[in-house]
């Protein structure tokens, strides 16, 4: 048994400041040394970093068509140092975050977990090639067995004018022959997480988020600090609904100040309508050129469509979606609040298209939050109806940032399907 108690700093680089030891360095000798967390203890007198505190310590992000200055930062600051106590003791699972050639190990372990295949390209995609950080993982290890894994992927945040970088957090797994080892806080899940969270979450983001079904919510709501921010509602034409709209779409005129043109690559206009829709929608995963980019041209399994709107020749907004057979599934969308008439144009010529390529049409549909109240009226008056998510999913989040809550996540964060990582 090792006990140790030290004040550690927890926002990037302040330690440099302060002379505290990085909190992330400690977590990360612990678990390579043997050890596992029994129990760990924080002085909650001292808060984590806001979001102003993160936003001043960050490189800002470059804003579309602009790059920024390598390293430079808009402004500095510190936060107080957290006192900490760890109660350690041995185990023979070590845990250590991503090294090179680890992925032959992960792809392997995901097969025989899930009964499913990841390929290489998949992995490379999600993990070696996000424009925005790689390798962001945790891996647990009993000798040379790869027996548990957590992993994310970091995407850039505008939250209210401040460019931020959120994790989207994923691929978490536990071979069946290592869920006896530990329980609950000190189960090989829980590790895992403890040094991901370590690495890549404390001082570093304001939050990450996931989508989680009831019995894997419950877990992380009891060993892993997750909150359940709101339920996934789905977005659905129904069938009377759906036929309706597609005589509509095929009798209608589309409105003479909008056109829609449908493209499976990402242009400049992706950041034009960023730039004019952001503030309309809130909080969100900046849905610039670079990120549409990599999440949906690049996708190595699927091919999207993009019906790009513009109204007297200026891009104001988009759907985008796949069809599979006679399904059709909503991936993403992004609008400004003013562009009144914009998404039925959008997703009247979306239908046309589909229906001329699949004449049977049967469903419709996607997920979208609760936030902004305005959009969801808009789906409303588009007769998209409301609908249980077949699995029961959760929208969940942890929140590394003070005084941001998951009901304020909840209430400010416009997220869509493709949000996600299983679209």
């Amino acid at each position: 048994r090792l006990i140790v108690i030290d004040h550690v700093s927890v926002v990037l680089e302040t330690h440099r400041e302060i002379g505290h030891h990085p909190f992330r360095e400690l977590s990360r000798a612990h678990h390579a040394a043997g050890f596992h967390v029994r129990r760990h203890e924080r002085n909650d007198a001292v808060k984590l970093p806001t979001l102003d505190e993160l936003t001043a310590l960050r490189p800002p992000l470059p804003s579309p068509g602009s790059a920024a200055a390598p390293g430079s930062r808009s402004g500095s600051g510190t936060a107080a140092p957290l006192q900490e106590m760890w109660d350690l003791r041995p185990s023979d699972v070590r845990v250590r975050p991503y090294a090179s050639g680890d992925e032959a190990a992960i792809l392997e372990a995901f097969r025989e977990i899930f009964q499913d295949e990841r390929t290489p390209e998949h992995w490379r995609w999600k993990f070696a090639d996000c424009p925005f950080g790689t390798h962001k993982a945790s891996s647990a290890w009993d000798g040379a067995l790869l027996v548990g894994h957590y992993a994310g992927y970091p995407l850039p945040l505008w939250l209210d004018g401040r460019n931020l970088m959120g994790l989207h957090a994923g691929d978490t797994m536990t071979r069946p022959s290592h869920r006896g080892v530990g329980r609950g806080k000190t189960s090989i899940l829980a590790r895992t997480n403890q040094q991901f969270e370590a690495e890549h979450g404390v001082g570093r983001i304001p939050f990450a988020w996931g989508f989680n079904t009831t019995v894997a919510l419950r877990f992380g709501q009891l060993f892993l600090g997750y909150e359940a921010a709101d339920k996934i509602t789905v977005r659905a034409l129904r069938e009377d609904v759906l036929a309706g709209a597609l005589r509509d779409a095929e009798t209608a005129a589309t409105p003479r100040r909008f056109s829609v043109r449908r493209t499976t690559s990402v242009g400049l206009w992706a950041d034009l309508v960023f730039r004019r829709a952001r503030k309309s929608l809130g909080w969100q995963v900046a849905r610039t050129r670079s990120y549409l980019r990599w999440r949906y041209e690049n996708h190595p399994d699927f091919d999207y469509d993009f019906f790009v709107v513009s109204e007297w020749g200026i891009p104001c907004g988009w759907w985008l979606a796949r069809r599979n057979s006679d399904v059709v599934r909503i991936g993403d969308a992004m609008f400004r609040s003013r562009s009144e008439g914009a998404p039925r144009a959008g997703l009247q010529a979306m239908l046309r298209a589909y229906a001329a390529e699949a004449p049977a049409l049967r469903e419709v549909s996607g997920w979208f939050s609760r936030a902004p109240r305005w959009w969801n009226e808009i789906l409303d008056e588009l007769e998209f109806a409301r609908e249980k998510e077949p699995e029961g999913l959760h929208f969940c989040v942890k929140s590394f940032a003070s005084g941001v809550s998951a009901e304020d996540i909840a209430e400010n964060f416009y997220f869509t399907l493709g949000d996600g990582d299983m679209f």
